[in-house]
């Protein structure tokens, strides 16, 4: 895996696109916009619909739904439906030399060094660093890509009940021809997808991010079955905008009208959790407590140019693309306040555990949210809120087997309002005030003697209803309603036997709009949420070659409206991936080879229609060798 959006496919309750190259992930989990953390602390910039992270630096993404994340803590301000946790890489207890070199369709060339060691004379310290380049074009017309990494990870055992913990990363990406989502406009059927090769995106437009993070993470034993544990993380973009055109697909037959433009921006994030876990005993029935505290900032400020260009927006075409010369972009322009969000979190919780088969969590969460807009003339604060909330959660769970747990919860949360669009609306920019989610679930899960585990889950989250309205001339984001969203989940991941390895899944999803104020509008679908999502990905090992596995996945996702009405949709589509990989030291190194390819039948399809359409995967191979030395 490469990026999130290679990880994320397994699970079919993330609706996650994007194509080779891609700057931007769009990920929905059940059907609503995940939040990002980093080792459990909020980053705006790592958010899925803000970059797709790529993974040089990433030990693992940890999915997090309903009580997971308000276990994790560092919450202040996150969705309920659930949040993507990217889990860095720190210093390992053995020696580690990594080098991985790769190749891509299109041209693009990945080259990343790992290394890890302990120091001292009881190797009570560790240092990790991380270091990586992927560049060159993609199979997309006009499309290069460039993602340059630097990271660096240590830690100290002070003691055995202190250990301290810092990662730092810098990166700079920049994604030339960046092909972003199409905007729609209402009153016919949306065309078939084009060639996902085709960009109508002028060869000079490009969005970059350039920035860095800074973690600290301290873990104290204070007393037997007692830890304290503090994280902070600061995170800068110094530089991030978008130099192009935003593209509105205005007929059936591809028409586009397309708008210049040009974004620049900084975004400057902190967060702080503190955490103390411990166990007590009450005679026979124990208690697992956390009492947790949280803060979250964030500062973004930007200013966009569509009016100081040289001409106007003109008309082109999904399937025969119209390019023009790069306009006369204001390169002077200030760089004002734009968006302001705080956050702070209370939360106190306790796991009890009555006997082997039956335990229950009960938990309060006190939450405050926060934030002001600057989107008035001269950069004057337009808009201002503070909300505030006191959410419970609980759940128990029983296991009649030592193998198998079935459970129900109940959770509430603050989460913070959404942001109209940049363009296409009325009243671009305008920040909503903080909203109250409710979710419950009930599931069971079970694990076989060889691992595998099954999963089945029903769900039902409600949240305030946020959609772009029909007023004409131009239409309005607005926050009205509920969207409610249930669903059932199915799945599986794990070893099936001592050759074959699965993770997949299904996801029904049964989701309607209420209480909207429009009879036309009630009890109609929400855009971008498919009817169903589905995916299965075998990986077989032959025996008859050690090393040597091949799989193969397939992915299906069902209908997705792009209208509020329901009177536009995109088909439902399916996708095959596959490839091999060989583990050997046949070379007096462990070395690891592995060729993928992407959509295998070259499908052309549209991949999701959740704020705009975006463009399928073309069929795209890459390969990689990672050796060790």
């Amino acid at each position: 895996a490469v990026t999130a959006s290679d990880v994320l496919k397994n699970d079919p309750s993330v609706t996650s696109s994007s194509t080779p190259g891609d700057s931007a992930l769009y990920a929905q989990v059940r059907g609503f916009q995940a939040g990002g953390l980093i080792n459990g602390l909020q980053v705006e910039a790592i958010r899925p619909n803000q970059r797709n992270s790529y993974l040089f630096n990433v030990e693992r993404i940890d999915l997090l739904k309903g009580v997971s994340a308000f276990l994790l803590g560092g919450t202040a301000r996150m969705p309920l439906g659930g949040a993507l946790n990217y889990v860095t890489k720190m210093p390992t207890a053995d020696p580690l030399t990594r080098l991985t070199l790769g190749y891509a369709d299109g041209g693009r060339v990945l080259v990343h060094g790992d290394l890890s060691r302990r120091l001292g004379d009881e190797s009570q310290f560790g240092l990790r660093v991380n270091l990586a380049t992927n560049r060159g074009d993609t199979p997309i017309d006009g499309q290069d890509f460039r993602t340059d990494m630097a990271a660096v990870a240590g830690d100290w055992q002070v003691s055995d009940a202190l250990t301290l913990r810092a990662a730092f990363e810098f990166y700079d990406i920049e994604d030339r021809g960046y092909r972003d989502r199409y905007g729609v406009d209402p009153g016919f059927q949306i065309p078939r997808a084009p060639d996902p090769r085709i960009n109508h995106t002028n060869r000079w437009a490009r969005a970059y991010n350039r920035g860095g993070y800074g973690f600290l993470q301290a873990d104290w034993r204070v007393a037997p079955g007692w830890m304290l544990t503090g994280k902070f993380i600061s995170s800068r973009e110094p530089e991030r905008g978008y130099e192009g055109s935003y593209a509105q697909l205005v007929g059936p037959n591809g028409e586009l009208t397309v708008f210049p433009g040009n974004l620049l921006g900084s975004l400057e994030d902190r967060s702080t959790d503190l955490t103390l876990r411990g166990l007590v005993e009450t005679g026979s029935v124990s208690h697992e407590l956390v009492f947790n505290g949280s803060h979250t900032a964030s500062e973004f400020e930007f200013s966009i140019d569509q009016t100081g260009v040289s001409f106007g927006p003109f008309a082109s075409n999904l399937y025969a693309p119209v390019f023009v010369d790069r306009p006369a972009f204001n390169s002077d322009l200030p760089i004002g306040k734009g968006l302001v969000y705080r956050g702070a979190g209370l939360a106190v919780s306790d796991l009890i555990t009555f006997n082997p088969q039956w335990s229950a969590l009960i938990g309060l969460r006190h939450q405050a949210i926060e934030g002001e807009s600057y989107f008035g003339p001269g950069g004057a604060q337009d808009s201002a809120f503070d909300n505030t909330k006191t959410s419970p959660v609980a759940a128990v769970m029983f296991k009649p087997v030592p193998s198998m747990t079935l459970y129900a919860h109940y959770a509430e949360g603050l989460e913070q309002g959404p942001v109209a669009p940049q363009t296409g609306v009325s009243n671009p920019n305008q920040a909503f005030p903080a909203s109250v989610a409710e979710q419950v679930e009930v599931g069971v899960k079970w694990e076989s003697e060889a691992k595998l585990l099954l999963s089945a889950t029903l769900f039902q989250i409600e949240r305030p209803l946020a959609f772009t309205n029909q007023e004409t001339p131009l239409p309005r984001f607005v926050v009205d309603g509920t969207q409610r969203h249930r669903g059932l989940e199915l799945f599986a991941s794990g070893p099936v036997n001592e050759a074959l390895s699965v993770i997949g899944g299904l996801t029904l999803f049964d989701a309607d709009q209420v209480e909207t104020g429009d009879p036309a509008q009630n009890g109609q679908r929400p855009p971008g949420v498919p009817v169903y999502a589905a995916s299965l990905t075998g990986d077989y090992r032959l025996a008859a070659v050690p090393g040597l596995g091949l799989y193969a996945g397939v992915f299906r996702f069902g209908r997705q409206d792009v209208d509020a009405l329901n009177t536009q949709s995109i088909p439902a589509w399916t996708r095959l991936d596959a490839g091999v990989r060989w583990r050997t030291a046949a070379l007096g190194q462990a070395t690891s080879v592995l060729f993928n390819v992407d959509n295998v039948f070259d499908k052309r399809y549209w991949a999701s229609a959740g704020a705009g359409l975006q463009i399928g995967t073309p069929r795209t191979w890459r390969m990689a060798v990672a050796i060790d030395f």
